[in-house]
């Protein structure tokens, strides 16, 4: 009887561990979006206020970096063997990453540019 209690008590432990670490890495990841998005919207700001001004160039600029960086995330998760855990924990639009990556490509492609001039400058 008292090796069940153990064990009981041990399974019990066990499980509300393993979904206070769930619940706490999923709350993180949410929280780290929260604030990638913050900063997308003072870029997003800035950006605004150059267009207001027409200097386009400083736009399309910033658009065709973040394309590149894109990639250039893309291409590391690739190398990661992380990569399915690591998109299991984010939101459902993350599920299509490598949809993204290839209209990314098929962007720079058709565009004529590189991405190369643009990260490692």
């Amino acid at each position: 009887m008292k090796m069940k209690s153990i064990l009981a008590s041990f399974i019990l432990t066990t499980s509300v561990l393993f979904l206070g670490f769930y619940v706490g890495f999923r709350e993180g990841v949410e929280k780290a979006i929260m604030v990638e998005n913050i900063v997308r919207g003072e870029l997003a700001r800035h950006q605004l206020a150059a267009l207001t001004h027409s200097d386009v160039d400083s736009v399309s600029h910033l658009f065709q970096l973040s394309v590149c960086i894109g990639l250039e995330n893309y291409r590391a998760l690739q190398g990661s063997v992380h990569k399915r855990f690591a998109i299991s924990f984010l939101p459902v639009n993350a599920k299509d990453v490598d949809q993204y990556a290839d209209n990314m490509r098929a962007y720079v492609k058709s565009s004529g540019g590189s991405c190369d001039n643009l990260i490692y400058d």
